[in-house]
């Protein structure tokens, strides 16, 4: 079970560097932006920065 969500995270973080990657203003706006999330591609870079951020700590817990 404790995989699976590290998974889901890792997925999640990836598509959220992705959203961010393609619209950098996302996070710098209180307005309402209009996105069309079929220009949104998650690629091999979202996943290797979710590694590397703040997720990489979790992947470890249990881990012995």
């Amino acid at each position: 079970m404790e995989r699976r969500a590290n998974k889901q995270a890792l997925c999640t973080e990836a598509a959220l560097n992705a959203i961010q990657r393609r619209y950098p203003q996302i996070y710098k706006t209180s307005d309402r932006l209009l996105l069309k999330p079929e220009s949104i591609q998650v690629q091999a870079k979202d996943f290797l920065l979710s590694v590397q951020s703040k997720l990489s700590p979790a992947f470890n817990v249990g881990k012995s």
